[in-house]
């Protein structure tokens, strides 16, 4: 056998590997994702789901909470829950599966006293509840355990993490073709949680903004919005997003904020609605924790505005900056 002639046939045989690799290992990705509570006033949404349309409701039937499921308008599912907890907030993600395009749907409370994966089987015409985060056995101690469904670099899973003690264990979940349901595979051990670990920090329409006991907070890049922009003064606004830490997946709609940067006296100041005022954010020295998300959100946005930070938060830019991965 000639050189040439083994060269392709071995190029031929490593992409046939390839191939056979990468079809075998199934990620998920968010597609959209809304929260109900009483800030939104809210407990039902629709979906659009490869020609159908879907909508997932929460409420309370005789003095039973429910989630109830249509179909077109048809109700195709009730499943009896938990009442929700002290927020009076839960969340649905519905997420699709890149190798089949498939969509799938994460319901959960925010106080964890409820977290399904759910969907609609074509084959069967019928919605399923295909997991139950209360059905695996969390091995983190503590009392103030945090338990959900989420995406983590792809990755589909039931978590379990302590953020006072520091520990988080993951269930990997997995579309078993074969069985037409998920299966799961157990984290091999307990780790650390980490801050600004997810696909998210990679992504250039994020960056990161903020994080604090079980939540990160961030920019969204692509949401800044020029309102007026003169003689060295922008105002402008932005859409910050908040995720349970480690996930691929930002909560709902996120919070719409107004911002002004005067760069002839290198300041930044961000609109209270309440007082129909302009309030100082802190920038040359290390802000408040209640300015922090704030005051890193402006310097991102001054970055590509301008490009440059317009102040070091008393070098807390910094750490932020190294956060980004993208």
């Amino acid at each position: 056998m000639n050189a040439k002639k083994s060269v392709r046939l071995l190029v031929s045989a490593l992409a046939v590997t390839l191939c056979t690799s990468f079809s075998a290992l199934a990620s998920f990705s968010p597609v959209h994702s809304v929260v109900f509570g009483p800030e939104r006033n809210n407990y039902d949404d629709s979906f659009k789901d490869h020609g159908n349309k879907f909508h997932i409701s929460y409420a309370r039937e005789n003095g039973v909470a429910q989630i109830i499921v249509k179909q077109h308008s048809k109700v195709i599912y009730t499943k009896e829950v938990p009442s929700l907890g002290r927020y009076y907030t839960m969340e649905i993600h519905q997420i699709v599966n890149n190798d089949d395009g498939r969509n799938f749907y994460i319901v959960q409370s925010k106080d964890s006293e409820f977290a399904y994966l759910m969907g609609y089987d074509e084959r069967t015409k019928s919605w399923q509840t295909y997991t139950d985060a209360r059905n695996y056995y969390s091995p983190v101690a503590g009392e103030a355990v945090h338990e959900g469904i989420t995406l983590h670099y792809g990755d589909l899973g039931v978590y379990h993490f302590n953020n006072l003690s520091d520990q988080y264990h993951w269930y990997k979940l997995f579309w078993d073709n074969k069985a037409q349901w998920f299966g799961y595979k157990e984290g091999a051990e307990n780790r650390r949680t980490t801050y600004f670990n997810s696909s998210l920090v990679y992504n250039e329409q994020y960056r990161p903004i903020y994080a604090q006991g079980d939540y990160e907070t961030y920019l969204d890049m692509k949401s800044i919005s020029t309102d007026t922009d003169k003689d060295g003064v922008w105002t402008f606004t932005a859409r910050k997003h908040e995720t349970i830490m480690e996930s691929d997946i930002l909560t709902g709609e996120g919070q719409k904020v107004k911002y002004r940067v005067d760069t002839n006296k290198s300041k930044a100041y961000i609109y209270d609605k309440s007082t129909k005022q302009w309030n100082e954010l802190t920038m040359h020295s290390t802000p408040s924790t209640e300015q922090m998300a704030d005051s890193v959100a402006v310097n991102w946005a001054c970055q590509q505005h301008f490009g440059y930070f317009i102040g070091d938060l008393g070098g807390a830019m910094a750490r932020y900056a190294a956060d980004y991965k993208g």
